[in-house]
C-alpha cells in the first residue's frame, strides 16, 4: 500500500467532473510516481467518480492490476433490506470500474448508538446483525468479488468500537488533520468542541485498530481545503456531513498555523503532520490535476516532523477560538 493514496472524492472536483484528459494525466502521474490505490465512493458525483475511474484504469490497460478501494452508504431507503441495497450498490461499482474484484469496500455510513441520530447514520446493529451490512460484504468476499471489508470510522465512538470488537474489518478510515488531531491524540474531556467525526476524545480508535491488526487510512487531511487557506467548495456548502462552521473554524487554525511555520507551504506541513502519525498506514489525498500529485510526494521525501513542530500544531489545535 502506498503511503499516499489518490482521493477520488468531490472536494477537488477531478474525478467527479468532466475534463477526462485532466483525470487521465493526473491518474496517470500517480501510477508513475507509485501511488497504488485509489479511493472512490459509489455516492461520489452520483457515481461519476466510478465511471471515471474505471474509464482511466481501462485506457491505461490496467483495470484489475492497482489497489481500488469503494464503499457503500446504505441510505434510509433501503433499510427495509439492507443486504439487497449493498449487493446492488457493490454490483453498480463493479460495472462502473470495470473490475472483476474490488481491493476493499468499505461501510460508508457513521455509526451511532442509535439510528440516524446523524445524517445517514447505522446503528451497531444495522451493521453487524444477521441481515446487516457486514454479512452481506462478507457474502459478496466469499463469491470473489470483494477482496477485504473496511470501515469509516465516524459517528459515536463508542459504536464503532462495537462493530471493531468484532474482528470483521480489516481497515479503518479516520478523519485525521492538524485541525482535527483526537483520533491520534488524547485530547481533554472539557475540550469545548467537536471534531471532523462528531465526536470528542476518541483517540483510542487507531490504536485499537493497529493492535487489531487493522489498517488504518487518514482522510480529510486537509480538512475539506480549509488547511489550504481555500474558500469552502461548493460541496462544503452542499455536505449534510461536515457543517461550514467547521470549516470556518479550520481556516482559522490555519491563518495560525501560517503565522507559525511561515516558511513552510501549509500543504507540506499538514500533510507532513498526518503522515507523521505512527499509525498512520496511508493519508488519502485528493488530487485536483497531476502537479498536486508530484507535491504530495515531493513531501514523501522529507520524512517525519520534529516532536517540537508536533507539540506546536497539536497546540494550535487544541486553542479556544
Amino acid at each position: 500500500m502506498s503511503r499516499i493514496a489518490f482521493g477520488c472524492g468531490p472536494l477537488s472536483g477531478n474525478l467527479t467532473g468532466d475534463d477526462y484528459s485532466n483525470q487521465l494525466a493526473s491518474v496517470r502521474r500517480a501510477l508513475e510516481l507509485g501511488i497504488n490505490w485509489f479511493d472512490t465512493a459509489r455516492t461520489y458525483g452520483a457515481g461519476r467518480s466510478e465511471l471515471n475511474l474505471g474509464r482511466c484504469f481501462a485506457e491505461l490497460g490496467i483495470a484489475d492490476e492497482v489497489m481500488v478501494a469503494t464503499k457503500v452508504r446504505v441510505l434510509p431507503e433501503h433499510l427495509s433490506d439492507i443486504p439487497a441495497g449493498v449487493r446492488r450498490s457493490v454490483e453498480q461499482s463493479l460495472k462502473a470500474l470495470r473490475r472483476q474484484q474490488i481491493t476493499l469496500v468499505q461501510v460508508h455510513n457513521a455509526i451511532t448508538n442509535q439510528r440516524g441520530s446523524q445524517p445517514t447514520s447505522l446503528s451497531v446493529a444495522d451493521v453487524t446483525g444477521e441481515n446487516g451490512v457486514l454479512s452481506t460484504l462478507e457474502q459478496l468476499q466469499r463469491e470473489g468479488v470483494i477482496g477485504q471489508v473496511g470501515l469509516t470510522a465516524t459517528g459515536d465512538a463508542d459504536a464503532v468500537e462495537q462493530v471493531l470488537a468484532t474482528g470483521r474489518v480489516s481497515s479503518l478510515q479516520v478523519p485525521f488533520s492538524a485541525t482535527n488531531i483526537s483520533a491520534g491524540y488524547e485530547v481533554s474531556d472539557h475540550r469545548d468542541e467537536a471534531d471532523e467525526a462528531g465526536w470528542h476524545h476518541h483517540g483510542a480508535i487507531m490504536r485499537y485498530g493497529q493492535s487489531s491488526g487493522v489498517g488504518v487510512f487518514a482522510i480529510r487531511v486537509f480538512a475539506g481545503g480549509a488547511l489550504l487557506l481555500r474558500k469552502p467548495s461548493p460541496y462544503t456548502y452542499q455536505t449534510k456531513f461536515f457543517p461550514l462552521s467547521l470549516y470556518e473554524r479550520d481556516r482559522q487554525l490555519a491563518s495560525r498555523l501560517e503565522e507559525m511555520f511561515p516558511e513552510v507551504p501549509l500543504a507540506e506541513l499538514c500533510l507532513r503532520f498526518v503522515l507523521s502519525h505512527g499509525l498512520v498506514d496511508s493519508a488519502i489525498v485528493g488530487f485536483g490535476q497531476q502537479q498536486h500529485v508530484e507535491q504530495a510526494v515531493s513531501v514523501l521525501e522529507l520524512g517525519a516532523l520534529l516532536q517540537e513542530e508536533l507539540r506546536q500544531i497539536q497546540g494550535n489545535a487544541l486553542r479556544v477560538l
